[in-house]
C-alpha cells in the first residue's frame, strides 16, 4: 500500500455521490433530507459541482504566504463555495472522514479478497495434490494385482515343471581383475523357481503402506506438507490486523487542513445592497422633496 495509492482512492471517493450524500446528511446542509426527492438531488449536484479539486505546484515552487501550508507536502487543494461559512466548514471535516473511511473499507475488502484468493488457489492446488495421490495409489493397487497374478502364475508353472531354484543360465567373463556376469533376460520368468517366486508374492502382499511403493507418492506429500505449513496467509491476516487499516478512528488516507476560511453569505449580500439601495433612495428622495420646495 503505497501512499500514491492511498491518494488516488482518496481523490477517486471524495466527489463520489454515496461519500457526498453521506457528508450532506451528517452536516444537516439542506432542511430536506429526502434523497429521494428530484430537488434535492438537483442540490446535491450542485454542492458535488461546487467542490473542485486541482493539483497545485510543489511547496518548494513557489513561496507561501500561510505558515500551516509550508509545513505541507501534498500536491492537491480543494475549493469549495457555500453560503453558510459554518455548515460548509462542518460539511469539509464529514466529507474527509467520510472519505477515509471508504477508503480503507476498499483496502480492507481487496485486501481480504487477496487473501480470499489465496485461500482458494491454496485450496485448489491441495485438492489436485490429493487427486493426484489417489489416482497413484489406485494405479498401484492395480499394478500389485497384475503382479501378483502374473507371479503365481509363474510359480505354478515352476512347480508343474519341478524347477524349485532358478536355472537361469548365465555366463561368466573375466577382464583382467575384474568379472562381467552376462545373464540371458529372454528366459521364461518361471526358470527363476517357484521358491524365489512364493517369497516375492509373500512380500508383496505383506507390505503394509503403499505410499512407500506408488510411483511419486512421496514427492506429492512433500508438496502437500509445504502449502499446509505455508504461513503466508496467516501473515497477510497478522498485518492486517496490526496496521493502521484496523484503527477506523485513526486511519487516514489524506490530510486535510483548511487553509483559508471566508464567509461568503448571501444573506449578508442581500442585507448590505439593501442598506445601499435603502441609502440611495433616501438621498433620492431629500433631493426632490427640497427641488418641490424650492
Amino acid at each position: 500500500i503505497t501512499q500514491n495509492l492511498l491518494l488516488n482512492l482518496y481523490l477517486d471517493n471524495i466527489l463520489s455521490s454515496e461519500v457526498v450524500t453521506q457528508a450532506v446528511t451528517a452536516s444537516k446542509l439542506f432542511t430536506d433530507n429526502n434523497n429521494s426527492d428530484k430537488d434535492y438531488q438537483d442540490k446535491l449536484q450542485s454542492i458535488i459541482r461546487a467542490i473542485k479539486i486541482f493539483q497545485v505546484a510543489s511547496v518548494d515552487e513557489k513561496q507561501q504566504t500561510s505558515k500551516a501550508f509550508e509545513k505541507l507536502s501534498y500536491q492537491y487543494r480543494l475549493d469549495f463555495t457555500f453560503n453558510d461559512l459554518e455548515k460548509g466548514k462542518l460539511f469539509l471535516a464529514n466529507l474527509h472522514q467520510l472519505t477515509n473511511k471508504k477508503v480503507r473499507s476498499i483496502i480492507i475488502e481487496n485486501y481480504n479478497q487477496d487473501i480470499n484468493s489465496f485461500e482458494y488457489l491454496r485450496s485448489l492446488k491441495l485438492d489436485e495434490i490429493n487427486d493426484t495421490m489417489q489416482l497413484a495409489l489406485f494405479t498401484y493397487e492395480q499394478t500389485k494385482k497384475q503382479k501378483l497374478e502374473y507371479l503365481k502364475e509363474q510359480s505354478q508353472i515352476a512347480r508343474t515343471l519341478g524347477i524349485a531354484k532358478s536355472t537361469i543360465a548365465t555366463e561368466n567373463f573375466s577382464i583382467g581383475k575384474n568379472s562381467i556376469t552376462n545373464v540371458k533376460t529372454d528366459t521364461p520368468f518361471y526358470f527363476r523357481g517357484y521358491e524365489a517366486i512364493d517369497k516375492e508374492i509373500q512380500l508383496i502382499e505383506v507390505r503394509k503402506d503403499p505410499r512407500l511403493y506408488a510411483n511419486g507418492i512421496i514427492e506429492l506429500e512433500k508438496q502437500k506438507k509445504s502449502l499446509e505449513d505455508n504461513k503466508n496467509i496467516t501473515n497477510l491476516k497478522f498485518v492486517l490486523s496490526n496496521s493502521d487499516l484496523s484503527k477506523e478512528d485513526t486511519f487516514k488516507a489524506a490530510d486535510f487542513i483548511a487553509l483559508d476560511e471566508t464567509a461568503n453569505s448571501r444573506l449578508i449580500q442581500m442585507l448590505l445592497i439593501a442598506i445601499v439601495l435603502g441609502f440611495v433612495l433616501s438621498c433620492l428622495f431629500v433631493l426632490v422633496r427640497n427641488s418641490l420646495r424650492t
